[in-house]
């Protein structure tokens, strides 16, 4: 990926979003809000994106009078991570804060690791609440381990229980970094207070370290002094990302999963975009939540794309060949984007020997018995079909082994689309920093650039078959 795309640009989901967002407007996109009537706004063959609560991105290719089908590549923004929580926990020796954990991280691999903190602050300026996004990327936490000389026999096995052992310390004085409640805002009128309400507007705010605070405010360009109502924090690994190996074959690097499938879609969906316009509307969906269910507002478990493509419909008078739009979710095809497990060498009996998946073999169709994968026989085939003559692997589970499960079946079974789930190869999923092989990320691009122009076409035949 381009140096924009690293993880030190892009520390957490709403820099994602926000970084998709401006390059799709400096590729002509028109950005829209859902706050707002899209009748008489879509041109037919016009580009068109937005975005939900700043998690979630949505872009289209407004349908025309051939259009029949969309071609939809997905993937999701966040990754498992350490939170703050809005209220500090003093340490009564060394300054540090309440962390909680968000998915399921492997939380020993951010041990003794220098963390940075990023993510977007609510403020109040002249009285009206203001959203911004911060990043601090230097190295201004980190959560030492316990050192071996002081373990028991019970303690072989470092402790992870995050609320006991996983505290993120500042800095040496407790005092000096005390925690500080961001000052309220002045209630500018009595009206502002609630009927229950025992003082200003704001009275809960956040209560953080006033250094914290501080370097937040900076990071966010606010005033001194502004009050913080509330943020969402996310602790990352505060080190850029590296290409590694002798030959630099291998990316190392925070969140792989599923930044990789996010920076692939995005240009694949932008590289379909650019070709000559067909009876298929490319469509990109970068959901949020995948890490903890998906069920949310911005999560693929519920009726996100189907919503999507019945407001776009409605709003694109041109689109006769599409006024039905069940049959335009029948006839679509969706490629759901999340990283696979290679096989590790040094653990090779946990991957199935029939499947061996490897770095660098290009990218893998994911397929699970179980429907924790929506791949399917018909699905698999059109993306075998469309990749026919480019690298491809097919990966299962070892039968004793439940493995992972994506967002594909979630949205598939909300929007009724034909899906399959998809991406590219890493190791050490889920651990602070994880591996990838370089010469997956443009493979894995062209696959999907394939799939969005060619997949909706495949299927039709195969399910025409179907129905004789």
């Amino acid at each position: 990926p381009g140096s924009r795309h690293l993880p030190e640009h892009n520390p957490s989901r709403y820099h994602i979003v926000a970084a998709g967002a401006a390059e799709l407007s400096a590729a002509g996109f028109t950005r829209l809000t859902e706050r707002e009537s899209w009748s008489g706004r879509l041109t037919a063959g016009e580009k068109y994106f937005f975005t939900r609560d700043g998690t979630a991105l949505f872009a289209f290719v407004a349908p025309h009078a051939e259009t029949r089908a969309f071609s939809i590549a997905s993937a999701h923004c966040d990754c498992p991570c350490l939170r703050l929580k809005p209220r500090a926990k003093p340490g009564k020796d060394l300054a540090d804060v309440a962390i909680e954990a968000y998915g399921g991280g492997q939380w020993q691999t951010w041990l003794d690791r220098p963390l940075g903190v990023a993510g977007r602050v609510v403020s109040s300026i002249d009285g009206k609440l203001v959203a911004r996004l911060f990043a601090i990327c230097e190295p201004i936490m980190i959560i030492p381990s316990l050192a071996i000389h002081l373990r028991t026999k019970r303690d072989d096995v470092p402790s992870t229980n995050l609320h006991d052992h996983f505290a993120p310390f500042l800095g040496l004085s407790a005092d000096h970094h005390s925690p500080k409640a961001s000052p309220a805002p002045a209630s500018p009128s009595a009206d502002s207070e609630t009927e229950n309400s025992d003082g200003p507007a704001f009275a809960h705010h956040v209560e953080q370290p006033e250094a914290v605070l501080d370097a937040i405010r900076a990071a966010a360009g606010l005033p001194d002094g502004a009050p913080i109502v509330d943020l969402d924090a996310e602790l990352f690994a505060a080190e850029p990302a590296k290409l590694v190996g002798l030959k630099k074959e291998f990316i190392c690097a925070a969140g792989l999963d599923d930044r990789l499938m996010c920076f692939c879609g995005l240009h694949a969906f932008l590289a379909a975009t650019a070709a000559p316009p067909s009876a298929v509307a490319p469509f990109l969906a970068i959901f949020n939540h995948e890490e903890v269910g998906s069920t949310s507002t911005t999560g693929a478990n519920g009726p996100s794309l189907s919503r999507a493509v019945e407001r776009i419909l409605a709003a694109s008078p041109a689109a006769t060949n599409a006024a039905d739009m069940h049959a335009v979710l029948a006839r679509s095809f969706h490629v759901s984007g999340d990283n696979s497990h290679a096989l590790h060498p040094s653990f090779a009996s946990r991957s199935d020997p029939h499947s061996r998946i490897e770095l660098g073999r290009g990218p893998v169709l994911k397929v699970s018995s179980r429907q924790a994968y929506a791949t399917s026989a018909v699905t698999s085939s059109v993306v075998k079909a469309v990749l026919e003559g480019t690298p491809l692997q097919v990966s299962c589970n070892r039968a004793d082994v439940r493995g992972g499960r994506t967002l594909g079946p979630m949205a598939a079974a909300h929007s009724l689309i034909p899906t399959a789930d998809f991406g590219a190869a890493q190791l050490a999923m889920h651990s602070v920093l994880e591996t990838c092989a370089a010469a997956d990320v443009p493979t894995t691009r062209h696959a999907l650039e394939l799939l969005l122009l060619h997949a909706p076409e495949r299927l039709d035949e195969v399910l025409s078959s179907l129905d004789e």
